[in-house]
């Protein structure tokens, strides 16, 4: 009965969550060496051409990823799509955009404590972006990333400011999977503790945590997501041998966690926490971990529908909207119904890497003229 109800709570916290494994696990040493790595170049401005040719690193996500050093030395890591906007009541066409879908900037060294983090940020031509405080700022007030919206093929582009630098994927993110995969069949060993994991602590604390286990012995970190900061974790593997008992030290007090892995899968663990003598719930969910009875990936349970968003594929005359073929007039009739129901609605356009740009403004406008303000951009996914 308990497993029962922890793996309902742990597929509904999942629903936010296991979208963001891959990038998430930018942070600490392996942020901090990416700049030195050849898994990176440096460059000074992405042009969305650029952004469109660039290889997958996160399956999770088909915006750009990008690492910032920002003019005070810190690292940020980003989720970069590029869009379109129109203003209501204000004529001509869309004008370009940048969406900062997700930003994170860590304190330099050790790029563990989050300085500033924010999400679905847009900016706009001629603005600046500073990562260090998280704001869009003027010319020469400390921004880290400028848009430039200029005449020319590659018109659109994300530039670096002053002293910042932008590093670009080549390919996968170096050391993925850690070796830090857990023994197979149903007997837990102190190792399969091991890992990553996505911690969900009485509605109240969530964070990153870091576990490894030698003979017994428990040592990481947890960094937590309200206040971004990263914090000692101690502990042992005890008896029965699923059984995991570690302490996070705070400032001020510490949370002594009791809890066992799941022997089925090893994808979660589950218990309780102490705060002042007071038992609270908590569970962790492994990166990429089994937790349901079919063996399925955790981050697989749930759907990839994002939130009010439509995902639009095609060109005129031929058009995929959420799987479904329409064309122009069934398309127009389809997001007129979509805004009446759900003002709040967006499209998410994915486009092929050929597609002509004036194909890609005449669809635009399609979207515009049926209610819907907001578009995002990204390249489609093509081949196996």
């Amino acid at each position: 009965m308990l497993r029962s109800a922890v793996f309902v709570l742990a597929a509904l916290a999942w629903a936010g969550a296991a979208r963001a494994q891959e990038f998430e696990r930018l942070e600490g040493p392996m942020l901090a060496g990416l700049p030195e790595s050849p898994a990176v170049r440096a460059c000074d401005s992405v042009s969305v051409a650029e952004m469109a040719a660039l290889p997958m690193v996160f399956k999770e996500s088909r915006a750009t990823p990008l690492v910032i050093k920002t003019d005070q030395g810190n690292l940020a890591r980003l989720l970069v799509a590029p869009g379109y906007r129109k203003t209501p009541g204000v004529e001509g066409g869309p004008v370009p955009t940048f969406v900062l879908e997700r930003f994170e900037t860590f304190a330099m060294p050790g790029a563990r404590d989050r300085l500033a983090r924010g999400r679905d940020l847009t900016l706009f031509g001629g603005f600046e972006f500073d990562l260090d405080t998280g704001q869009v700022v003027p010319a020469g007030q400390g921004g880290d990333v400028r848009m430039i919206v200029e005449e020319g093929e590659n018109k659109v582009k994300l530039a670096i400011v002053g002293a910042a630098r932008m590093y670009l994927f080549q390919g996968p993110l170096p050391g993925k999977n850690d070796g830090n995969r857990p023994s197979s069949g149903r007997l837990v060993v102190p190792g399969d503790f091991t890992g990553r994991y996505r911690l969900f602590a009485n509605g109240q604390w969530t964070g990153s945590l870091e576990l490894t286990v030698t003979d017994g012995d428990v040592a990481g970190r947890f960094r937590s997501d309200q206040t971004g900061t990263s914090y000692a974790v101690t502990g042992q593997t005890g008896s029965p041998a699923n059984r995991i008992r570690f302490t996070v030290t705070l400032p001020r007090t510490k949370l002594e966690y009791d809890g066992h892995l799941f022997t089925d899968g090893k994808g979660a663990i589950a218990g309780t926490v102490t705060l002042l003598e007071r038992p609270l719930a908590f569970f962790a969910l492994r990166e990429g971990g089994v937790v349901n009875p079919e063996g399925e990936e955790a981050d697989h349970i749930i759907g990839e529908a994002p939130a009010h968003g439509l995902v639009l594929e095609g060109t005129a005359g031929s058009y995929r909207l959420d799987g479904r073929e329409v064309d122009d007039e069934a398309l127009a009739k389809a997001l007129m119904e979509a805004v009446r129901d759900d003002p709040a609605r967006w499209v998410l356009y994915r486009v092929r890497k050929t597609t002509p740009y004036e194909a890609v403004a005449r669809t635009i406008e399609r979207v515009r003229a049926a209610g819907i303000d907001v578009v995002r951009i990204q390249p489609m996914k093509e081949g196996p």
